[in-house]
């Protein structure tokens, strides 16, 4: 994973720290921020997939990162086995 990914990744771990001290809308914020920084840091992962396969994603999701990918004529399994899992599959 790219440096980038890691540190959201470490990021909503040290929000998610705080919130479990916080309480009320506090604790629902800090929540929020822990979210973002995971979405931000799955988003950022799916672009790195694509970017080892030499192409550029910029879908919110696997399915269309995958789409977009295959559109172009080009496969990658990883984001295949992640549309499968985002499925519930």
């Amino acid at each position: 994973m790219g440096s980038r990914v890691n540190e959201k990744l470490y990021y909503a771990q040290l929000v998610l720290a705080q919130a479990e001290r916080a309480d009320g809308a506090e604790r629902r914020a800090l929540v929020e921020s822990a979210l973002f920084h995971l979405v931000t840091a799955y988003r950022g992962f799916l672009q790195e997939i694509a970017a080892g396969h030499k192409q550029r994603v910029d879908g919110p999701d696997a399915r269309q990162a995958l789409r977009q990918l295959q559109a172009g004529g080009h496969s990658a399994p990883e984001l295949a086995e992640l549309a499968a899992l985002e499925q519930g599959g």
